[in-house]
This record gives C-alpha cells, sequence and structure tokens, in this order.
C-alpha cells in the first residue's frame, strides 16, 4: 500500500478519535448527545424542520456532525432538559453558525418558566462558540435549553445555460429560492461540585432549650435540642462554628458545652456535634460567719461546704458574759438537715447555716459574779457592824 495513503488513514482515524473522545470523557456532562455524534436527535426534543448535517455536507464546529434548526416555511425549535445536581455549578457552552439573514433564539430557563440568559443572535458568522456559568442557585432544579432558528429565505434570478442561437443577445434566467440556516453544534453544560454542607446539632439539652450559632462572629440563628441546622459554603472556604458555651434553664439550672468552637471541613459535607452537660447552682448561706463551696457543680459532683468561724460571740449584755453563737448543722429548704460538710450535688440548691445560741458560759459567769457580789455586800455589811459595836 502506498505511505501516502496509509498516512492518509491514520491521520483521518486521530481525527476521527479526537473528535470524539471529549464527549465519551465527559462524564461531568449533563446534556446528552450535545454533539449530535449519534447522528440523531436522541436526547433532543426536536421539531420536524431540525435535520442532522453530516460533515460532507457542511463543516462542523467538531466531530463529524451538526444540527441545522429551521425551515424554508416556518422556524424551528431543538430543547434539552436536564438538572443541575445538587451543591453544583455548571458551564453552559454551544457553538453556533449563521448565514447571512438567518437568525438563532436562545434561551435558558427554568421549568416555571424564569429565564436564566437569554441571546438573540442575528449576525452573520462562521462557528462561534458561546459560553455561561450557571450559579449554584440553580443547584436540583431543572433547567431548559431552547434553540429557535428562523431560515432567511432570498429569491433571486439567476441566468441559466441555454443552446447557442443565431441571436447570442438573448439569455434565459430562473427564479431560484436561496435559503440561509441556522447551525448548531458542541452543546455542553459540564457541571461541578463547588458546594458543601454542614450539620449543626447538639446533644445533652432538654427539648426545650437551644443554643444560639455565629459563623465566623455573625449570629446565624439558633439549634434545638434534638435538631439539626444545615448551612452551605463554596467549597475550600473554611469557617469557625461556635455555639453558646451554657443555656440556662432556670436560674439555679444550666448546660455548659465546653467545646463550644468547631471549624468546618472546607473539602467536603460535614457535621458538627456540640455536646451539653448539666450544671446545678449551690449556695451557701449563713446568717453569721463566712461561707465556702458556693458555685456551679456539674451532675453527682462532690461539694464541700463550711462556714469559719463556728463560734460568734453574742453581742449585747450578754456577750459581755461569753455568751456565743455555735454553728449546729446545714438545712436544705427547711426539710434536710445536712450534719456533714460534704454534699454530693444533683439538683439546684441552697443550704443555710443553723445556729444556736450558748448561754451556758454566761450563767455560770452571770452567777458567779452575782454569787461574788453578794459575799462582798455581807462581808462589807458584817464589817461595818461591829465598827458599830465597837465604838
Amino acid at each position: 500500500m502506498n505511505h501516502r495513503y496509509e498516512v492518509l488513514i491514520i491521520t483521518l482515524l486521530v481525527l476521527s478519535f479526537s473528535c470524539r473522545v471529549p464527549n465519551v470523557l465527559a462524564l461531568d456532562e449533563l446534556v446528552v448527545n450535545g454533539g449530535f455524534e449519534s447522528g440523531e436527535f436522541g436526547g433532543w426534543n426536536a421539531d420536524a424542520t431540525c435535520q442532522i448535517i453530516p460533515m460532507y455536507r457542511l463543516k462542523p464546529h467538531e466531530g463529524w456532525y451538526s444540527a441545522r434548526i429551521g425551515a424554508e416555511s416556518r422556524p424551528g425549535t431543538l430543547s434539552q432538559t436536564f438538572v443541575i445536581p445538587d451543591k453544583s455549578t455548571a458551564n453552559l457552552s454551544f457553538a453556533y453558525r449563521l448565514d447571512e439573514g438567518a437568525t438563532l433564539d436562545v434561551r435558558l430557563y427554568l421549568m416555571n418558566g424564569t429565564t436564566i440568559r437569554h441571546w438573540n443572535l442575528t449576525e452573520k458568522t462562521d462557528w462561534r462558540l458561546l459560553k455561561h456559568s450557571i450559579g449554584s442557585e440553580y443547584a436540583g432544579k431543572s433547567v431548559v435549553l431552547t434553540f429557535k432558528g428562523r431560515v432567511f429565505t432570498e429569491k433571486r434570478w439567476i441566468p441559466v445555460d441555454s443552446e447557442p442561437t443565431s441571436r447570442p443577445e438573448m439569455i434565459g434566467y430562473i427564479l431560484v429560492r436561496i435559503n440561509y440556516w441556522a447551525f448548531v453544534d458542541s452543546v455542553s453544560v459540564a457541571y461541578k461540585i463547588s458546594l458543601y454542607d454542614v450539620d449543626v446539632e447538639t446533644s445533652g439539652l432538654p427539648g426545650n432549650l437551644s443554643s444560639k450559632i455565629t459563623i465566623d462572629g455573625r449570629a446565624e440563628g439558633s439549634v434545638r435540642a434534638g435538631m439539626s441546622r444545615r448551612f452551605r459554603f463554596p467549597l475550600g472556604e473554611r469557617h469557625e462554628v461556635k455555639l453558646e458555651e451554657q443555656v440556662y434553664e432556670t436560674a439555679g439550672v444550666r448546660y455548659v458545652c465546653k467545646d463550644c468552637a468547631a471549624h468546618t471541613n472546607a473539602s467536603g459535607d460535614n457535621v458538627l456535634l456540640f455536646a451539653y452537660s448539666p450544671q446545678f447552682l449551690l449556695s451557701v448561706e449563713s446568717s453569721y460567719g463566712r461561707t465556702a463551696g458556693s458555685g456551679w457543680y456539674s451532675e453527682g459532683a462532690s461539694a464541700r461546704i463550711s462556714v469559719e468561724p463556728e463560734t460568734i460571740p453574742v453581742e449585747g449584755f450578754w456577750g459581755c458574759f461569753g455568751a456565743k453563737h455555735v454553728f449546729r448543722e446545714w438545712r436544705e429548704d427547711t426539710l434536710t438537715i445536712q450534719s456533714t460538710d460534704e454534699v454530693i450535688v444533683n439538683s439546684a440548691k441552697t443550704l443555710s447555716a443553723v445556729w444556736e445560741e450558748d448561754y451556758s458560759l454566761s450563767y455560770a459567769s452571770f452567777g458567779g459574779l452575782t454569787a461574788a457580789a453578794a459575799i462582798m455586800l455581807l462581808v462589807v455589811m458584817i464589817f461595818r457592824k461591829r465598827r458599830l459595836h465597837g465604838r
């Protein structure tokens, strides 16, 4: 075989393969048969005016085929519907070619009729590629891409060949209709995942409580116990999510989150779980002395309580004789008596010191002093009596 023919055959095979590879490997492609390489309109809604045009009739933008839209008598419509996957953005591209006078109306819109983008193409051009980015706000929605082509028909008288005659000044003409077409090729909607979800959840909170959320310092509502809040961010962006460190149920009961801040994983979906545990307020009160042990305690914690000093002089007259206030015990809500200095905290508690007045020493002192005074009075009286008798 002639080497020139071998090179030609190999070249054609390479070109054929190179034209088809992009559509085969485009796993993120949403448009079916976007290059019309099946030789038919599989995947498309095409009316009767649309035709597949092979390479030998018109050089396509790429591959072996292109689509012609419209007929001489009426405009044509070619459309396809696709759904952009959740958390994705997409890039639309299509190639078009317009003969002189032909027009192509291209509309990208949602199923409810909302227009995303509209092109009214009227300028004569060889193959030209248009591109448009479809934002993530359209993710998860059905999108329709429609091409409406209108043919321009021109009537023209053209000379025709005739048999030579004796009258060369006579020339024959025929009226012909010339059509100018609109073509489409290389239609593509390639998507990519561009967002990720973060679910914010809590554990340990009662069902009637919620915790406020801040993201990068901005308030973003709250999340209730047993519920989840979802936030969506662009891939690659890392954000700080914080919940309240303390959530109060009552003045004496709160729930505490030790790790109330976390960062999102910017490379994919993630769940941020914030765990809360209960704490109870222990109030230690006393009418006298200085108390210790008041504060917030985790459920089941042991608290040491005390009051100092445990004996305090009584003010006033009896205090001068040694009367004193003596600490006896701890009482909770006038119901339970605590006789120990260690308390297990499993609820909000208020412990009050119970004091008693001890007059035993004061009575003894006062009695002794009274007796001494009486004896001294008796001695004075005896002494005076003797002095009177001595005279």
